[in-house]
Parts: C-alpha cells; sequence; structure tokens
C-alpha cells in the first residue's frame, strides 16, 4: 500500500493457490490518516493497482 504520494507505508506476501479468486484481507496500518491510498496486487502473470479511499 502506498501515499498517493507514492510512499510505500504497508506490505503483505501471501500465498495463491492455483487459479482461483482469493480474498486478502489487512488493516490499514497504526496512524493512518484519512485519505486516498494505492493498493496494488501483483503476481508472477498479473499486476493491477486500486484506488482506496479511507475514512475513519
Amino acid at each position: 500500500m502506498y501515499t498517493i504520494s507514492g510512499k510505500l507505508i504497508y506490505s503483505k506476501q501471501c500465498s495463491i493457490l492455483g487459479n482461483k479468486e482469493q480474498k486478502v484481507t489487512f488493516e490499514m496500518p497504526s496512524g493512518a490518516s484519512n485519505g486516498i491510498y494505492l493498493v496494488q496486487i501483483k503476481t508472477k502473470e498479473f499486476a493491477k493497482t486500486v484506488k482506496l479511499v479511507f475514512q475513519q
């Protein structure tokens, strides 16, 4: 997870089992401010970045 300015604030590695859809959960880092964050999901064959709007 990155701030909108590109600073890495959270990283998590997960094992992917086959081509099945999987659910990955995480908690916002302590001290995270309300705002827009970028979440990047990558595998060997795939990469996607999505916008996350966080409001407490």
